[in-house]
């Protein structure tokens, strides 16, 4: 039998107010913050790896590509 469609978000709300409660904090904000900050990390050398990578291979392209990095960048 098909759940009632207002049950997703039921549980979404009854999972926020458990995540919220003093004894499952802990165990919820550190993970998230080490998640967070390995996340953030992990972008920006990503981003500077990428650029490094666009401005050394930019120059080996004739100059009529010189259009690739603007396309190249949204792409990533």
């Amino acid at each position: 039998m098909p759940a009632p469609a207002l049950t997703g978000p039921q549980y979404l709300g009854e999972g926020l107010k458990l995540i919220l409660s003093p004894g499952l904090r802990l165990f919820v904000l550190l993970p998230l913050s080490i998640n967070l900050i390995l996340f953030c990390g992990l972008i920006y050398l990503a981003i500077h790896q990428f650029e490094l990578w666009v401005d050394a291979f930019m120059p080996t392209l004739p100059h009529w590509l010189s259009f690739l990095s603007y396309i190249l960048w949204p792409l990533f």
